[in-house]
């Protein structure tokens, strides 16, 4: 997963979403914070966790 990080997070073709209070545009990343230097500077077999929060 790491080296995959280390250019971005995917792109995606994902359609609309449309919601009671929300739109998500299609191909919507969110706010995603990658730390490239710290991605950059740890082992490939490093064990990775991703935290992923609800704010609805």
């Amino acid at each position: 997963m790491l080296p995959i990080l280390a250019n971005g997070t995917p792109d995606h073709d994902d359609m609309s979403i449309i919601g009671d209070d929300d739109v998500m545009p299609a191909g919507w990343k969110g706010h995603i914070i990658l730390h490239r230097d710290r991605i950059a500077a740890g082992p490939a077999d490093q064990v990775l966790t991703i935290e992923v929060r609800d704010l609805s």
